[in-house]
């Protein structure tokens, strides 16, 4: 697996094998739309804003490049739509 993303694992995801679904999404997304330096990826647990209904899902902050996804109570394939 070649690694793409910088991730800072801050939540309570377990990255067995979907580390590599991170990467291969990263690596496919720059292919597709061009951009030279990937963002670091933050992943964050936040109990409070998973009982919302209309809870953050993820945000940019282009200052620092990286994006940021709230991973509590969220399937695999949804945190990686918001990626």
């Amino acid at each position: 697996m070649m690694k793409f993303l910088k991730i800072n694992n801050k939540s309570n995801l377990s990255l067995g094998t979907e580390e590599e679904l991170f990467h291969s999404l990263g690596q496919f997304a720059q292919k597709r739309m061009g951009f030279q330096k990937p963002p670091a990826l933050n992943l964050v647990s936040d109990e409070g804003n998973a009982d919302k209904p209309l809870g953050k899902t993820a945000y940019y902050d282009p200052q620092s490049m990286s994006v940021t996804i709230y991973t509590d109570g969220r399937h695999t394939k949804d945190i990686l739509r918001s990626l």
